[in-house]
């Protein structure tokens, strides 16, 4: 008999099956939906073809008779491509799993690979896409941060495409998905609003697509750019509902060169409209389906039609960051006077890791920056909150950012330091400094201005389950490592010296230098010219 902590592991390894099993039936549904389609269909043909058998018996009815004898043959291809999907040929043949892709981690499965990839291709053939927006929660200290890395498979990213191939709502790669995301998240750092957007497998039909969106002015506009053909597939650039295999997306024609604001305040009408075509019931329950799928330290907690411009990356208004951290006798209040100078648009230089190869404007916007307290406490501390909202940011800019903070909030710097180092003209090099740990940090929030990220009832039941279960693990974990503390010796202080406090500034200072006696870093011109290259005409 299994022990017991061979059941949870045998649990564990059966969840992927379920994925394939729950994959499989939705499947067998739009294949039914199809079968029924071309049934009524077939039936009227042959309601015609026995009238015209009645009526002319001559050359007509033997092409009514021939034309009747191919009916039979294309309902059982259709009847042996329900076997592929129920029968022991689709557990042989083709598995729910085998999507070959260099941006996946899959099981290997034994046979022919190339055999299995067409079966998959041609079921998939049948189906529907539309373009989708889904957002993300992640914790990030187990991964070597979201985007997929050539040097490391253990991303978040990588997970994801895991995911949505093994449930078969895409079958190509990412580039064929259409795909982008919000945000570059490191190494370590968390997220509960990142959003990413693809084309998905879909089970709306193009002309639903139609009915649905075209309302009012906005049904004049669409029927005037795309027209839908007698096969039922858009023809322009507006359906968000296409057939795989005939509608390519060319995203190298937007110009993301200008104000991203306000290129993505231009395409707020379009959001709205596309964020209500259709109610959960009309389509895949995307969120269950992908979350059964997904490791336990990444969900997804919503999904969104968007329109074919969309793009998660340029299309958002802003990002908002919350970068959480415990009341060690820090200054609060200095703190927060210290943080108001980061608000409005700076240089942040000094505030980044600089990348000269790809990075040439370090010109960025922060529109609001507060410190506020957290609901939590722990061992008689508060717990507080850094929350930054910007229009996008640098790499490690909030970390930076907060690393300046801490030491003006310890008193080994000054308030002014933040508005001397954003001075750039004074100020030419970055002091060098440690920046702030990536664990507390989270990206919270993606702005758009037309998204309504729906989630079915159950699968929000679901999710609430499952995170809370992850939150009491976490509690009994950290009720486990204060028991340790508790069972740590009682400290000897020595009579003649008095004893500091953790957050005591004056303990600490002789060990602190000045920020504007450090070592620098090399300025942007000079790492231009390490790499062999000028400066660009647009700084």
């Amino acid at each position: 008999m299994p022990t017991s902590l061979e059941k949870p592991r045998a649990e564990m390894d059966l969840r992927p099956k379920v994925a394939e099993l729950e994959a499989l039936v939705s499947e067998l549904r739009g294949q039914n939906e199809i079968l029924r389609k071309e049934n009524g269909i077939l039936s009227s043909r042959l309601a015609e073809f026995e009238s015209g058998l009645k009526t002319k018996p001559g050359r007509e009815g033997i092409f009514a008779s021939e034309s009747l004898l191919q009916t039979p043959e294309r309902s059982e291809d259709a009847a042996q491509q329900v076997k592929r999907v129920l029968g022991l040929k689709c557990l042989s043949e083709n598995p729910v799993s085998d999507i070959p892709s260099t941006e996946s981690k899959l099981p290997k499965v034994k046979g022919k690979r190339n055999k299995k990839r067409n079966a998959m291709e041609k079921s998939m053939s049948h189906y529907c896409s539309r373009h989708v927006a889904l957002k993300v929660m992640y914790l990030g200290t187990g991964y070597q941060g979201f985007a997929s890395q050539a040097g490391s498979p253990n991303t978040v990213e990588t997970e994801l495409f895991a995911a949505l191939h093994r449930t078969r709502m895409i079958t190509g790669t990412a580039a064929e998905a259409k795909y982008t995301r919000c945000g570059r998240t490191d190494k370590g750092v968390s997220a509960v609003g990142q959003v990413v957007a693809l084309y998905l497998r879909s089970k709306i039909q193009p002309r639903r697509q139609e009915n649905i969106v075209s309302t009012g002015d906005a049904e004049e506009e669409l029927n005037s750019k795309s027209s839908i053909s007698a096969q039922g597939v858009p023809e322009g650039e507006d359906g968000s509902f296409t057939k795989n295999s005939g509608f390519v997306m060319d995203l190298s024609c937007i110009d993301h060169s200008g104000d991203r604001v306000a290129m993505a305040r231009a395409s707020r009408k379009e959001e709205e409209q596309f964020a209500r075509t259709a109610s959960d019931e009309d389509e895949y329950d995307y969120v269950g389906i992908l979350n059964r799928a997904l490791p336990e330290d990444i969900r997804v907690l919503g999904w969104c039609p968007v329109p074919p411009g969309f793009n998660a990356r340029f299309s958002c208004m802003y990002r908002e960051y919350k970068y959480f951290f415990i009341d060690d006798g820090l200054n609060i209040d200095v703190m927060k006077f210290a943080c108001k100078q980061f608000e409005g648009e700076h240089d942040f230089t000094n505030f980044c890791k600089m990348d000269a190869a790809n990075v040439h404007n370090y010109m960025r916007t922060i529109t609001h920056f507060d410190i506020i307290p957290s609901n939590e406490k722990w061992g008689g501390k508060s717990v507080w909150i850094m929350n930054v909202k910007g229009t996008a940011f640098l790499w490690h800019q909030v970390r930076c950012m907060a690393a300046v903070l801490f030491m003006v909030g310890a008193g080994h710097e000054k308030p002014t330091i933040v508005e001397e180092l954003l001075d750039v003209k004074k100020i030419v090099r970055k002091p060098q400094y440690i920046m702030a740990s990536e664990t507390p940090l989270l990206l919270f929030h993606c702005g758009y201005q037309g998204l309504s990220f729906r989630c079915h009832p159950d699968a929000v039941k679901r999710l609430r389950l499952h995170l809370e279960s992850l939150l009491q693990t976490s509690i009994v974990n950290s009720s486990l490592l204060l028991q340790g503390l508790l069972e740590l010796p009682s400290p000897v202080y020595c009579a003649a010296k008095k004893p500091t406090q953790p957050g005591d500034s004056q303990s600490r200072k002789g060990l602190h230098v000045p920020m504007l006696k450090r070592p620098t870093e090399p300025t942007y011109e000079e790492r231009r010219r390490m790499l062999g290259g000028s400066q660009p005409e647009s700084i």
